[in-house]
Parts: structure tokens; C-alpha cells; sequence
């Protein structure tokens, strides 16, 4: 078979094939299959899925989930796929977001480029670490600096953290609807153990967690530190504490991206053993 069409739950097996072997740049796709499988729908991690076919064989993929954001792992027919995807599923697209060659082929096939939120749109630095690699900050080990997984009970501040985190990195409004989405999927989220804090003494400092994992795999995103402590080495200590427990969990490899404006991020990650591999992209839309 040769030619676009909508997957099924059959074709899950060799989705998965698929993207292992592109994972630095699927991680979201490959965690969302794993809760969710091929399935449309409003639930988490639910998504219509449409790939290219050459032969028999997968060669590129996009998903359109109940975010609304598309995905991309499409060296050929970004554009087609989209189109194809969005015609089937009738949701307008919320952002695009993989590597940033597809993204912006997908982005101009659909005319959507005046409607991002960041004018110009600008490319972002896919980061990967071995684990076993990982240089531990002097600040954890030797310092009065900490790190523990995130409780219920920090829910509130990290929740405000996360809705400044969007109003600075992606440009988001604050509005009603930001502030209970972000509530809601951060309660979520430390209930699933998928948050840490950096502390001193018994104060919250900065927060990070892992948007996608897989047994082997990690993908650090929300890393954030207030204002008022940026300059002192949080973010390093607890982007490094939630790898170090992944880690021991098992895993043996980090995956990250960040603005390739964003150089004090760079400087942090790459302290800590990240190396760049690749690009990405984080398109966001403005709604019609």
C-alpha cells in the first residue's frame, strides 16, 4: 500500500516501530500510545492518528489530540497529512509541535503562519543525556539546596508557577480558562508523581517534570523558577534530582527542548551533560 490514510488500533504495533526509531523526537507521541493507544476522543492522551505509507511501510505520522495541538514526525507530506488529519477530525489545530522542518511545511500548507502566537515563529533545540552521564550539581550534593517529588500540598503555588511558566515561555494570555486548565492538569500530574521541587530550607524554589516517559525514556518539560530566585542554581538541582530518580528507576536516557533564544536554559542543561541533537518546534496558534 502507498498513499495517506487514518490508522487503527491494528496498526498500533507498527506506529510504535515507527517512532522507536525516532524517539528523541516522538517521545509525546510514543507516551501517549502507550495510555492511550489509537483512539479518538476528549479523554487524556486520546488522538486521530494518520500516517504516509510507502510499500507497506510507515514513513511519516501526524496526530491531532484532544489538545487539539498536532504532532509531527513527517520528513515527507507534513502538509498533507495535516489537511488530511484536520479534515477527518474537524477541530481546528491549537499548535503544531515536532521537528521544526515538518511543523513549518505543515504550518504554510495550511495558511496558519500569521496566526501563531510567536511572530516570527522561532525553532527550538532538541537536547538528549545518556544517564548514566548526567553531571549531579555541587549545589545538591555538597549545599544546603534539595529536591523531592511535588505533593498535593504544593499544588497551589506550583500551579500559579505554571501559569506565569506559560505567560513567559509561550506567550499565553492569563485568562479563566488558562488558569482552571493549568489547575486541572497539575493536580493530575502530582497525583501521577510527575513533578519535583527544588527546596531551601523547607521553601519551594523551582519546579520541573516529565511530559512523556516510556521505561528507558524521560522527557523533562515546565522547568521554572520564579523570578525572584533565578540566579542561583535551582533549576539545575531539580531538573538533575528528577533525572537521578529516574535513573534509579531504571531509565537511561533524558530527552528535553528549549528556545533557541533561551540561553540561560541552554547553560543549565548543558551543565548538566544535555547534548544538542536535533531541532523542534512549539507552534502555537492564536484561536481564529
Amino acid at each position: 500500500m502507498t498513499g495517506i490514510r487514518l490508522l487503527t488500533p491494528a496498526d498500533q504495533p507498527a506506529l510504535d516501530a515507527f517512532l522507536a526509531q525516532h524517539t528523541a523526537s516522538t517521545m509525546i507521541m510514543r507516551s501517549n500510545l502507550r495510555y492511550a493507544g489509537i483512539v479518538d476522543g476528549p479523554n487524556l492522551y486520546q488522538g486521530a492518528y494518520a500516517a504516509k505509507f510507502e510499500n507497506g511501510s510507515i514513513v511519516a505520522v501526524a496526530a491531532h489530540y484532544w489538545t487539539n495541538n498536532l504532532f509531527f514526525f513527517a520528513p515527507t507530506s507534513a502538509g498533507e497529512l495535516a489537511s488530511f488529519l484536520l479534515q477527518h477530525t474537524q477541530r481546528p489545530p491549537a499548535g503544531l509541535i515536532g521537528p521544526w522542518a515538518d511543523c513549518i511545511t505543515a504550518l504554510d500548507h495550511l495558511g496558519l503562519r500569521h496566526r501563531t502566537i510567536d511572530q516570527p515563529p522561532h525553532e527550538e533545540i532538541l537536547y538528549e543525556l545518556k544517564l548514566s552521564e548526567l553531571v549531579v550539581p555541587a549545589a545538591l550534593t555538597d549545599g544546603p539546596i534539595g529536591y523531592r517529588l511535588a505533593s498535593l500540598d504544593d499544588a497551589e503555588t506550583l500551579t500559579g508557577w505554571r501559569i506565569d511558566h506559560e505567560i513567559e515561555t509561550i506567550r499565553y494570555e492569563r485568562t479563566p480558562a488558562l488558569e482552571k486548565r493549568v489547575r486541572e492538569t497539575m493536580l493530575r500530574s502530582i497525583a501521577a508523581k510527575d513533578w519535583w521541587v527544588a527546596t531551601a530550607g523547607n521553601e519551594p524554589v523551582a519546579m520541573s517534570s516529565f511530559n512523556a516517559r516510556l521505561e528507558e525514556i524521560v522527557q523533562v518539560g515546565g522547568v521554572h523558577t520564579p523570578m525572584r530566585h533565578r540566579g542561583k542554581g535551582y533549576a539545575r538541582v531539580v531538573v538533575a534530582g528528577s533525572l537521578m530518580d529516574a535513573r534509579n528507576a531504571g531509565a537511561t536516557t533524558g530527552i528535553l527542548f528549549t528556545e533557541i533564544t533561551n540561553t540561560p536554559a541552554q547553560r543549565v542543561y548543558e551543565t548538566l551533560g544535555f547534548k544538542k541533537i536535533g531541532d523542534y518546534a512549539l507552534l502555537m496558534l492564536h484561536p481564529d
